[in-house]
């Protein structure tokens, strides 16, 4: 049985024209009940006296949380403003990383993640232009693992950064463009013994973790030539490189992607779309890693076509 329960608050105050302040607090409490209905221990006894699972006996767990977050923002001028966030956040265990153990672990004594985050960052418009762009540092603790003895734990430090920007701009009143990219570095900063690792990996970079990945749009709006509301739109989705496992010497080399939607009303209440994704058929993984001596993937979906009709019952 699991138990949840959380008091927040929220401030949002503007002391004057351009500045706004934004603060909060939250507490979260999270019981767990576990109750083993069958017998504690070993998952074979008595067939075998070494086993891979266990089962820990009946027990109760609970966790405390502060998260906290303090922001402001200035407007530069009409239409640009530039912000600033500073947060806490975190994350209690989950059930199956306190009871489903493995490897003869009989208690797994773990404790919330936590992570603290700063940000800064401008947006606005600027006539047919609209931005956002904001830098990012985060760094995690507490961070729940399993060891190379295949036990769960925690204590482990991850360090995230990078940079994150959208882009909206309209051509003409037909065609517009948009972008949106995330660069940044997420890597291990402690030194563990992780489980699939050979050794110490501090610095090294959090495996399936791209270091670039985004995506952009070109529209149409075929409002004018069909007469009716019609849009159609290409869509190029890519993922960069990323390491496979904890050890960074397997690599999977990313893929680059193109989707193609065309939507449009055929009546009054009617409308039809059409989406064609992986346009080009390319060969890719939704995800890859590396194990057990061999490159694994969960392979992506080839060329699909959908067709999809709505009709809208309610008042236009």
């Amino acid at each position: 049985d699991a138990t949840v329960a959380a008091a927040y608050s929220q401030l949002r105050h503007e002391f004057s024209q351009r500045w706004t302040l934004m603060a909060g607090a939250r507490y979260e409490y999270t019981d767990y009940d576990y109750d083993n209905r069958t017998e504690d221990g070993s998952a074979c006894a008595p067939d075998a006296s070494a086993c891979r699972f266990y089962r820990p006996a009946d027990r109760s767990d609970d966790f405390g949380d502060w998260s906290l977050n303090l922001g402001a923002s200035y407007q530069i001028t009409d239409g640009h403003v530039a912000y600033a966030r500073l947060a806490r956040g975190f994350r209690a265990p989950q059930a199956t990383e306190l009871y489903r153990l493995q490897s003869g672990q009989e208690l797994a004594d773990l404790d919330s993640e936590q992570m603290d985050s700063m940000e800064i960052g401008f947006r606005g418009q600027w006539q047919s232009l609209g931005y956002d762009l904001s830098l990012f540092n985060m760094e995690k603790d507490e961070v729940i693992f399993q060891d190379a003895d295949r036990q769960n734990v925690s204590g482990a430090k991850t360090h995230h950064y990078g940079a994150e920007l959208s882009i909206d701009y309209a051509f003409t009143e037909q065609w517009y463009a948009s972008l949106a990219v995330t660069a940044a570095r997420h890597k291990y900063d402690s030194r563990i013994e992780l489980l699939g690792s050979d050794g110490n990996i501090k610095g090294n970079d959090i495996d399936t973790a791209p270091r670039l990945f985004g995506s952009a749009r070109l529209g149409w709006d075929m409002s004018s030539l069909t007469r009716t509301p019609a849009r159609a739109e290409l869509e190029w989705v890519y993922l960069d490189e990323y390491y496979l496992e904890p050890d960074n010497n397997h690599k999977y080399d990313g893929h680059s992607l193109l989707n193609l939607r065309i939507t449009g009303d055929i009546g009054e209440r009617w409308a039809a779309g059409l989406r064609i994704t992986n346009l080009l058929d390319e060969d890719y993984a939704e995800r890859a890693d590396y194990g057990f001596g061999s490159y694994r993937y969960f392979v992506g979906q080839p060329t699909g076509a959908y067709v999809e009709l709505s009709y809208r019952i309610g008042a236009i």
